[in-house]
Parts: C-alpha cells; structure tokens; sequence
C-alpha cells in the first residue's frame, strides 16, 4: 500500500522505489557519519 502511494505521489514507477529508498537511507546514513560522528572523534582525539 505504501510503495502505490509513493508511486502516485511521486511519478516513480513502483519497480523503482525500493532501490531508491535504499539509496536515500544510504546516504542519509553517510551525511550522519560525515556531520556527526567523525567531528565527535576529532574532539575526543584532541582531548
């Protein structure tokens, strides 16, 4: 039900929504590491 939604929604085709919502977790995954964990290491180092 969710992914005919999106489809709707959004204009993507059903087939495709799976990939990009792997993508976009991806890369949401990255940008937290990026923004958050690497500048709390590089204070701890400095400590």
């Amino acid at each position: 039900p969710v992914i005919k939604l999106h489809s709707s929604l959004s204009g993507v085709a059903e087939e495709r929504l799976p990939e990009m919502y792997f993508s976009f977790l991806a890369n949401y995954k990255l940008a937290f590491i990026m923004f958050n964990l690497i500048p709390y290491l590089a204070l701890r180092v400095m400590q």
